[in-house]
């Protein structure tokens, strides 16, 4: 059993939030969300999630995040 893509969609939503909200008072909402998948993740494996802000403008922040399996260190989604 794998991670529903959308689930891992939605990691990358919350976690590129977090990441912006860390940077900047104003949170607004996501206008594309990208997610390239390489690997499989599976139920119950640990994942290392790094996300970072890239630009933050007057109306529009850049953010990406990255999902690696914690023990292979293969890139699993980015997005």
């Amino acid at each position: 059993n794998t991670l529903h893509g959308g689930c891992t969609a939605t990691i990358v939503d919350v976690v590129t939030t977090l990441a912006l909200a860390t940077v900047s008072k104003r949170l607004g909402v996501s206008l594309q969300i990208n997610t390239t998948y390489m690997a499989p993740i599976g139920v119950g494996e640990t994942v290392e999630i790094t996300a970072k802000v890239e630009k933050v403008g007057s109306t529009i922040a850049h953010v990406s995040a990255e999902l690696r399996n914690q023990g292979s260190r293969v890139m699993a989604a980015q997005g």
